[in-house]
């Protein structure tokens, strides 16, 4: 797969997976043996596809307006990495937290791996 691709699997994941929580595309972009590294202050889900469905429905339910904005794309080979920001309300459960009804800003990066044309691993940096 050529690195532009790659970059637009990137944009699908962050910008339709996390933007628009289209969590179900998430079967059709990730490859059968995905594995996640989350950050450690992440919830601890399951390292298969089904844990980053979870990852995502975590987020959705405690900012489901969030609006992830991704600040820059950088490529090379087999490798992307994504850094972005996001904003949102604090709606729902967040760690134990309940919702406060407070916007919230935080950004990270993602930093994928690719197998036969689809996503393979994130790692994933968070910064509140």
């Amino acid at each position: 797969m050529s690195i532009d691709n790659n970059k637009h699997l990137v944009r699908l994941f962050l910008e339709d997976v996390y933007g628009i929580w289209n969590i179900n595309l998430i079967d059709s972009i990730f490859h059968a043996e995905y594995s996640i590294v989350p950050h450690p202050i992440l919830p601890q889900v399951e390292s298969s596809i089904e844990g980053e469905k979870t990852m995502a429905k975590i987020f959705q339910t405690a900012f489901p307006d969030l609006k992830l904005i991704i600040k820059n794309v950088v490529a090379e080979n087999d490798i992307v990495c994504a850094y972005w920001k996001a904003t949102g309300t604090h709606t729902g459960n967040w760690f134990g937290v309940k919702g406060s009804g407070k916007k919230v800003s935080f950004r990270g990066s993602h930093h994928f791996s690719f197998y036969e044309d689809k996503i393979k691993k994130i790692s994933v940096v968070l910064i509140v």
